[in-house]
């Protein structure tokens, strides 16, 4: 069974870019789950995707990443894999 937790991210508007990555570490080490969900503003996912992929900040800012859409990294260790990025459904797709 996959144990899964929601947990907050912050507001990118507190300006400490690094909260983000700081929460995904703590839940990390602390959540003893197989998966973990955050929710979370785009320059917050743009955060965490520079840090774990090794990418230049300023670069990972163009990245776009629309509203209630998905991005997913497979971490191990410092490294992560990039799954999906800024995934939405067709709305179409729904009826």
């Amino acid at each position: 069974m996959t144990t899964v937790r929601v947990i907050g991210c912050g507001n990118p508007d507190a300006g400490d870019d690094a909260a983000g990555v700081a929460a995904v570490e703590r839940a990390r080490t602390r959540a003893g789950a197989d998966r973990l969900l955050f929710v979370s503003h785009a320059d917050v996912v743009r955060t965490i995707l520079a840090h774990y992929l090794q990418l230049d900040l300023k670069t990972v800012r163009q990245l776009r990443i629309d509203h209630a859409s998905l991005t997913a990294l497979e971490i191990n260790g410092t490294l992560a894999d990039l799954l999906f990025l800024n995934y939405t459904t067709d709305p179409g797709s729904l009826s």
